[in-house]
């Protein structure tokens, strides 16, 4: 045998042995049978190549330390804070159905519904910046921030000045922002103008050559979160950035997001979860023994401070049941994912979601489907155009089917709609930050706000179906695989394979 012939066979056995490997590792760590089959496929498609993708993508890693800290942490936050002192376990405003189900992914989680809230929907990037901006020159204590993309221009700029500001007169002030989304920020002039303000910023999940031989690149923190004296909070889809002028050069228009801000005890939860991201990106663990005692809510709000919300978001009741739902790589169980596939299962009325990115897998694919063959009206609301095009070939593959069961696929027209929301027959709407897609289900750090007040759902479904006015309904007669060009359906089903990867 000569040199080019044994070296031709080496390769072949070094290849079969490498992807026996990483088959064994699939298997032992029980994935989802698409997700399990696609890395088996690109594996063995593709010699050395796939296995070198696997080592970088595909292994559920956070880091050692992340992991063994992360429960300590949580169960010590939610100890100081009191979280589950306020927990309900009956509310008229919430079906016996969803209470378990909440109580299911408080096992999970440690957060569980609490009521003394209020809650003021912010539709708009103008609603959005200015409630924040007033809200943080009235802070008096502390001002988290924790960001998946924060980026300096427009009115966000503005949004900085006022975190450097109360800084400057004794506020607490710390942002996390994620090292891929945040990448622009982490370049500007504010990184050296917060550390003289003496505003702390974490790089959150940096990535690096050597980082990724031990945690993996692509695990990102998508979390949207902002708390402000233990009080006042906010959670939804929207990034700190101006959609005046972000992205805009992608050429999909203006981003539209729905934002929620909260006060009552629901801050608490946010608290724990952003401490939590930020002991975690910190190593600090002296970061245990700072947190503040939480302001009597009260009492020991100022008399401005109320007369400002007040008139930023008029006088509703304050007993609304709400639920944080934190999710990710680094909980024990894909909780949001069970949480969407069990709330799905027990509609009986109608379904709407919102999402940019729609890529199921089968469980819940034929979870939608099966609530619209059983007469519940489902309507999903995508944009027409998305920021990446493997994503939109993914998503159009599933129409077929969706259509066919009975489901209606509206694509949003006036930009890319970001908005993240599943709301099931006025009973119960979830919010947040996660797509309908595996990476949120399983790989990014996330945060879903459960409401369950019927006046919140209503509230909800009225921005949603404005959504829907500015849409147009994919036609399920024109969508049929006869009336469709061959070479688009091989494109968009060929991607689809790859879609639990996404």
């Amino acid at each position: 045998m000569d040199g080019s012939c044994m070296f031709a066979s080496l390769t072949l056995i070094s290849h079969i042995v490498v992807s026996v490997i990483i088959t064994v590792k699939v298997i032992f760590r029980r994935l989802p049978v698409g997700t399990s089959l696609a890395w088996v496929l690109i594996v063995a498609s593709f010699p050395f190549f796939g296995a070198i993708i696997y080592m970088l993508i595909g292994d559920h890693r956070l880091g050692r330390k992340r992991m063994r800290l992360g429960h300590m942490v949580r169960k010590y936050y939610q100890k100081e804070l009191s979280v589950k002192s306020g927990a309900v376990e009956d509310h008229p405003e919430v079906q016996n159905t969803f209470m378990k189900i909440g109580e299911v992914a408080a096992q999970g989680t440690g957060f569980h519904i609490r009521s003394d809230n209020r809650v003021a929907l912010l539709s708009t990037p103008e609603e959005i910046f200015t409630s924040l901006i007033a809200d943080i020159h009235k802070s008096r204590q502390t001002c988290f921030l924790e960001f998946y993309i924060i980026e300096a221009q427009g009115r966000v700029n503005e949004v900085l000045e006022a975190i450097m500001s109360a800084a400057k007169r004794g506020v607490d002030c710390r942002i996390i922002a994620d090292h891929i989304g945040s990448r622009k920020f982490f370049k500007s002039e504010w990184i050296s103008k917060f550390e003289t303000a003496g505003v702390k910023v974490v790089d959150s999940l940096p990535t690096g050559i050597v980082k990724t031989f031990f945690v993996r690149s692509d695990l990102r923190n998508h979390r949207k979160i902002i708390v402000i004296d233990r009080d006042i909070c906010y959670t939804g889809s929207f990034n700190l950035a101006d959609p005046k002028y972000f992205n805009r050069k992608k050429a999909v228009g203006p981003w539209v997001d729905l934002f929620v801000r909260m006060e009552g005890d629901v801050a608490e939860a946010l608290s724990v979860v952003f401490n939590t991201d930020y002991v975690l990106d910190t190593h600090d663990r002296k970061s245990l023994r700072r947190i503040p005692s939480l302001p009597d809510l009260e009492t020991e709000l100022a008399p401005d401070v109320l007369k400002m919300n007040t008139a930023l978001h008029g006088t509703h009741g304050k007993n609304k049941p709400l639920q944080i739902i934190p999710s990710g790589p680094e909980m024990a169980t894909s909780v949001i994912y069970e949480t969407i596939i069990s709330s799905v299962y027990t509609a009986q009325d109608y379904i709407m979601i919102t999402t940019p990115y729609l890529i199921p897998d089968e469980p819940l694919l034929l979870a939608l489907t099966n609530a619209a063959r059983r007469g519940v009206e489902v309507s999903i609301i995508v944009p027409q155009k998305v920021d990446s095009m493997m994503v939109r070939f993914a998503s159009k593959s599933y129409y077929g089917e969706l259509l066919d069961a009975g489901v209606r696929i509206f694509e949003f027209q006036e930009g890319l709609l970001h908005t993240k929301t599943i709301l099931i027959d006025d009973s119960v709407c979830y919010l947040g930050t996660v797509n309908l897609d595996m990476r949120s289900f399983y790989l990014n750090l996330e945060i879903t706000l459960a409401l369950h007040a019927a006046e919140d759902c209503t509230d909800v479904r009225n921005i949603v179906s404005d959504y829907i006015s500015s849409s147009k309904e994919v036609d399920a007669e024109l969508w049929g695989d006869g009336r469709r060009s061959k070479p688009a359906m091989f494109a968009e089903n060929l991607v689809r394979l790859a879609s639990p990867l996404l």
